[in-house]
């Protein structure tokens, strides 16, 4: 699973709590479930950064290019002005590398302080 996350930037507190959470999960599945196993192919977004609008969607290029990530979580926010905007920029790297996308969209917050 390609997990998107804010590891560092102005994001990262919220990025590194969500972050465990999965691993959790995931910890938690593997246990339970020896013949399927799940591992996080992780891509740090860098939310609220200057360069975090670049990171992400080179992250999302480089999860789509791999054939063992059969799904993607995230981002976890937008610097963008609309959240629709940012949906629709993955939408398309995924769908161009051959990706079928399903939007589940809950937003955590609206802004982040750069400063």
């Amino acid at each position: 699973i390609g997990f998107m996350v804010p590891r560092t930037g102005p994001a990262a507190s919220i990025g590194i709590q969500q972050l465990h959470w999965a691993q959790y999960y995931v910890s938690t599945y593997n246990k339970a479930h020896k013949a399927t196993k799940i591992k996080l192919q992780i891509e740090d977004t860098m939310l609220g950064a200057p360069t975090g609008t670049a990171e992400a969607l080179k992250g999302a290029q480089a999860l789509a290019g791999q054939q063992n990530v059969l799904a993607l979580v995230g981002p976890a926010g937008t610097d963008y002005v609309s959240l629709e905007e940012e949906t629709a920029r993955l939408r398309d790297t995924l769908e161009g590398y051959g990706y079928r996308v399903h939007e589940f969209l809950i937003p955590m917050s609206r802004s982040v302080d750069a400063s």
